[in-house]
């Protein structure tokens, strides 16, 4: 079981980032064209805000305490690959540690400047690690299997036949 399903037994590649958000000031049910002008205005500040700390006229700690951050003000943290919105996999698992994103990453809720620390390797576990996992899968399947045949031998057994609900015909 454990080979023919290797895949279900891994940890995920991450991305250790830290990251800065400035969120687009317009509720989600506003109307597309306030929400967009919201949006752009965001990306403006992010683009700007990224600027002055690639400038150095700033840091990036002294501007996570002035906005939102997905973590504590200026730490890294780990995001796993495949959970955030596009285009973030494909913009920060080909960055260099210590490089930032080359421009602010759209979210839902405004725009994040996103640096990278490094990138996690996926790791796969070991059959010793997932033995117990492995048995109470192959332990569920049995009794599905066994339900399902369990039921097909009663209908059988009872001339049973699925009718369909024809109130209303």
């Amino acid at each position: 079981y454990y080979n023919a399903h290797l895949s279900s037994f891994k940890i995920p590649r991450k991305a250790e980032i830290r990251d800065i958000i400035v969120k687009a000031e317009v509720e989600l049910s506003q109307e597309p064209q306030a929400r967009a002008l919201a949006m752009r205005y965001a990306k403006e500040q992010a683009a700007e805000l990224q600027k002055k700390i690639q400038e150095g006229k700033t840091t990036f700690d002294i501007a996570a305490y002035q906005h939102d951050t997905s973590f504590a003000p200026g730490s890294y943290f780990p995001v796993d690959e495949g959970t955030q919105a596009e285009p973030f996999d494909e913009v920060v698992f080909q960055l260099q540690p210590g490089q930032f994103a080359p421009e602010p990453l759209p979210m839902e809720e405004g725009y994040r400047i996103v640096q990278l620390n490094k990138i996690i390797p996926e790791v796969q576990l070991p059959l010793a690690r997932v033995q117990d996992r492995i048995f109470q899968l192959v332990q569920r399947e049995k009794e599905e299997k066994l339900t399902q045949r369990l039921e097909e031998t009663y209908l059988q057994k009872a001339n049973g036949k699925i009718i369909e609900d024809t109130v209303g015909q």
